[in-house]
């Protein structure tokens, strides 16, 4: 009796699992393609139903999501969806610079720069962290710069 529960359990949660990998790449075949607005809602309820034991999942549909709403220009929503990828340790090596640009976006530097600076102590040597470090700093300054983000 014991055997034939956990078979029923581990099936339902086979089934689950089907549920959110058809939606995950049904998402990633709408983002290739440049459908960001569905893309990002699929992602969405791919996180909401995933449980946050499932960290490496849930980061990866948190960076999606991020990416979905940076590119159809939601930069609040962006910021969230990086923040949770960070909470999530999602293994991705722009992550912190992504996150610096939606900070810039939102004129809030002093953040943008915490960002970048974690950004750096990852990849040391990255030519456009540098660059946005030192144009943030000079806005930061006073000099009017206008934040171009590309």
């Amino acid at each position: 009796m014991g055997k034939y529960l956990l078979l029923i359990l581990l099936f339902g949660m086979g089934c689950s699992s089907c549920t959110t990998s058809r939606l995950i790449n049904k998402a990633d075949k709408l983002f290739h393609k440049g459908a960001y607005a569905e893309a990002g809602r699929l992602y969405r309820e791919v996180y909401q139903k995933l449980s946050p034991s499932q960290r490496r999942l849930r980061g990866y549909a948190a960076f999606q999501l991020a990416e979905s709403n940076r590119y159809t220009g939601r930069n609040l929503r962006s910021m969230s969806g990086y923040t949770n990828a960070i909470r999530y340790l999602y293994p991705d090596t722009t992550l912190y610079f992504r996150l610096g640009q939606t900070y810039q976006k939102d004129e809030q530097y002093e953040k943008a720069i915490q960002e970048y600076s974690a950004q750096l102590s990852l990849s040391p040597h990255s030519q456009p962290t540098l660059n946005s470090i030192q144009g943030r700093s000079l806005a930061m300054d006073g000099r009017r710069i206008r934040p171009v983000i590309r």
